[in-house]
């Protein structure tokens, strides 16, 4: 069972490649990358040109490895790597499916339209709001995010830059938004708020997040046509 633990979680990020073969790409807080490359009992993770070889340890759930003074533990395309000098860093695998375009940048996602699938801010468990379908984003190919949340609507200009296929850092600048009153459960002035602290973006299973610098905070999106 140890030695099926390595490829298992790299079957849920990447399925169309075998454990041995490919690493993964993973973007962390700050716009800082790495790559875990899994191979039997270990995983070699490789940071700034270079790498280090962790042994696989005991998990409860998910996998957990540790060694030359790194350790990392995750589930699924979400892992926390403990550096060399301890500290932590908060990182989400960005695979390329079978299939899947890899767009880099800002053309995976200008042109696209979202509609809000749910809120994390500071808190386990998403966030939905009333009238759901009243939250919309697009990215516009003249760099203009025209947003709408619930009865107001924001309008903010977006820059993109791609650190893998499928994820990177992203910039709003301060919106303009109408300022009607839409109910007290509405969730348009929190993600106004949220929206200056922004800073990376990654698209993964079809929903598009936006990712602030902490990693407290994301706002998840589901694709429109």
């Amino acid at each position: 069972m140890r030695r099926l633990l390595p490829a298992l979680a790299l079957l849920m990020l990447a399925p169309a490649v075998r454990a041995e073969e490919a690493p993964v790409s993973f973007l962390c807080e700050m716009g800082v990358q790495m790559q875990i490359r899994f191979a039997e009992d270990q995983a070699v993770l490789t940071h700034a040109g270079q790498s280090v070889t962790l042994d696989i340890q005991r998990s409860g759930s998910g996998f957990a490895y540790a060694g030359a003074g790194h350790a990392l533990r995750g589930k699924g395309s979400d892992v926390t790597w403990t550096d060399a000098a301890g500290q932590d860093w908060s990182c989400r695998g960005a695979p390329v499916m079978q299939g899947e375009a890899s767009a880099a940048g800002p053309e995976a996602l200008s042109s696209s339209r979202w509609r809000l699938a749910y809120l994390l801010d500071g808190t386990p468990e998403g966030e939905v709001p009333p009238r759901l379908e009243g939250y919309t984003a697009e990215f516009r190919p003249d760099g203009t995010l025209a947003m709408r949340l619930d009865c107001n609507s924001l309008s903010s200009q977006w820059t993109a830059t791609a650190n893998v296929p499928a994820a990177g850092t992203l910039e709003l600048s301060p919106g303009r938004m109408t300022r009607a009153f839409c109910g007290e459960q509405a969730l348009d002035g929190r993600i106004a708020s949220i929206l200056t602290d922004v800073t990376g973006w990654s698209i993964a299973d079809g929903q598009l997040e936006m990712l602030t610098a902490d990693d407290s905070r994301r706002i998840v999106w589901d694709p429109l046509p």
